[in-house]
């Protein structure tokens, strides 16, 4: 017969592993947030807690067919437990199974037992639904949502005033993400988002201000612990370029091409996003107007550029290293992001359509 202080003191062991798995997860430590679950799994190798933490390390290092099935074995090691759920469901969102997430929350709410997972399940299902473009849904899980501001979690705040910005109602985004910036996890993203949610009320002084605020932000921020060194972002850089279509490939590969980390504040203050990937100089962007997807709410937005006036070439090409590893996620998606933001760029000041067309 086993102890019981001896489970108890094994219990305690795999609370305290967990909460430094967890910790470390949060910042960025992905290596020993692993070694927390491990410990785990010798302590209790049927562990959904330890299942579901390393769920949540594979979708940080951007691996999300292994995240997917370490939570579903988390989902069977406990039937009850919420969190695989979630996380199963946010992972989905990133991959773009949009339909999947829905399943995945329909089964979440089965599984709600008080007013925060509720929240939660509500916020994934709107964010599924505005990433399907499902709009007339959106609006109706928004407005449905339990009240966001009596949560003290400061992501569902910021995750809230995102989705009133994508559904197009600055009004309803505004006091949300204003609250988001009162706190130090939240502040960076949330100011990006009040300056765009600023920009669309044609408060522009104030929208200046904040977007000002998260080139300083940004600028604190370590880098990630898989972040490319500059020879090797240089050398990628000039291997995608090369890649490109003809279209493409020629105007970029005849013009310098220079990587910082952030876009100068100088530029932001003429009209630059701060978190642009980047720029092309030579030719003036198509103006918002001329392409409406050019005010997109999401990471790397592009407010309107101020470039070079118009000379009939490409004369530089920026990029811009720490946006792009922000949006990209893990080391394994720079490149593919790198091609993607470039051809985006270069078609739209190039005034080419996409390939696709």
């Amino acid at each position: 017969m086993s102890n019981p202080d001896d489970r108890s003191l094994e219990m305690d062991a795999i609370t305290a592993h967990l909460d430094r798995g967890w910790d470390r997860v949060q910042q960025g430590d992905l290596g020993n947030a692993r070694l927390s679950a491990q410990q785990i799994l010798e302590l209790d190798a049927e562990s959904p807690e330890a299942h579901t933490l390393l769920g949540a390390i594979a979708a940080a290092e951007g691996d999300f067919d292994q995240a997917l099935e370490l939570l579903r074995q988390a989902m069977d090691l406990d039937g009850e437990s919420l969190e695989p759920v979630l996380y199963a469901a946010e992972v989905a969102v990133l991959r773009g199974d949009c339909d999947g997430a829905l399943e995945l929350c329909r089964l979440g709410r089965e599984l709600i037992d008080d007013p925060e997972s509720e929240l939660d399940v509500g916020l994934l299902e709107l964010e599924a639904l505005i990433a399907s473009d499902r709009l007339p849904e959106a609006l109706r899980v928004a407005t449905a949502l339990p009240d966001v501001t009596a949560s003290p979690v400061p992501s569902y705040w910021l995750r809230a005033g995102r989705a009133w910005l994508d559904l197009g109602d600055p009004v309803h985004a505004e006091p949300l993400l204003r609250r988001a910036t009162e706190h130090a996890d939240s502040e960076a993203d949330a100011r990006y988002f009040l300056g765009l949610c600023l920009e669309q009320q044609g408060r522009s002084a104030e929208s200046l201000r904040e977007l000002m605020e998260v080139c300083d932000l940004d600028r604190q921020q370590p880098e990630p612990a898989w972040s490319y060194s500059a020879a090797e972002f240089e050398e990628l850089l000039r291997r995608t370029i090369e890649g490109l279509p003809p279209e493409l490939r020629e105007p970029l590969s005849g013009a310098p091409a220079r990587v910082a980390a952030h876009p100068p504040p100088e530029l932001v203050a003429e009209g630059m996003d701060p978190r642009a990937m980047v720029f092309l100089a030579g030719i003036r962007s198509a103006s918002p107007d001329e392409n409406p997807g050019a005010a997109r709410s999401g990471p790397g937005a592009r407010r309107g550029q101020t470039d070079a006036a118009a000379a009939g070439a490409i004369s530089c090409v920026f990029v811009y290293k720490r946006p792009l590893e922000r949006f990209a996620r893990s080391g394994a998606d720079v490149p593919l992001e790198l091609r993607a933001a470039l051809e985006e760029e270069a078609r739209l000041v190039l005034r080419l359509p996409a390939e696709d067309s």
